[in-house]
């Protein structure tokens, strides 16, 4: 016998490992003296979500009221990857990536990048290379990860 699994049925097998099966993420700046019209002034480009402290905004399934406790400018990147890097990537292509710009945010702001992971099953990983953990480093930004597993009634 080469292979045990040919003695056991289909079902007994348990696949590990992995990529991550589908990524997310977005460059996320807050403060409570955030005003979102500056950050994309001084990064040239919209954000996907721009919040002033104190603005009122209705929930998307409900009526009810919320009010950003803090401000905020959010950039998602669109792409639709496992490929994390990808996501890094895009982001800093539309938006500058110079030190000095970024220094200057991190000492006003906090930064970080926001990063959601998704799995289809409950062992994947995720590879973030040294040069893309430097650039994030240099710029101050922190990276934060929101990771989804599946999980049946049973756990």
């Amino acid at each position: 016998m080469c292979n045990p699994r040919d003695e056991y049925p289909q079902e007994r097998w348990i696949t590990v490992g992995g990529l991550v099966d589908e990524t997310a993420a977005s460059l996320r700046i807050v403060g409570d003296d955030l005003v979102p019209d500056e950050i994309t002034d001084i990064l040239g480009f919209p954000p996907t979500i721009g919040r002033k402290k104190g603005d009122k905004r209705q929930g998307k399934n409900t009526k009810k009221i919320y009010t950003a406790p803090t401000g905020i400018w959010n950039l998602s990147s669109p792409r639709g990857s496992g490929d994390l890097e990808s996501h890094i990537r895009w982001l800093f292509e539309v938006i500058p990536s110079d030190v000095e710009i970024w220094k200057s945010l991190a000492c006003r702001f906090e930064l970080d990048l926001f990063c959601g992971l998704f799995l289809d099953d409950w062992n994947r990983s995720v590879l973030l290379d040294s040069p893309t953990l430097l650039f994030l480093g240099e710029r101050g930004i922190d990276l934060t990860f929101d990771i989804y597993s599946p999980c049946t009634e049973d756990e």
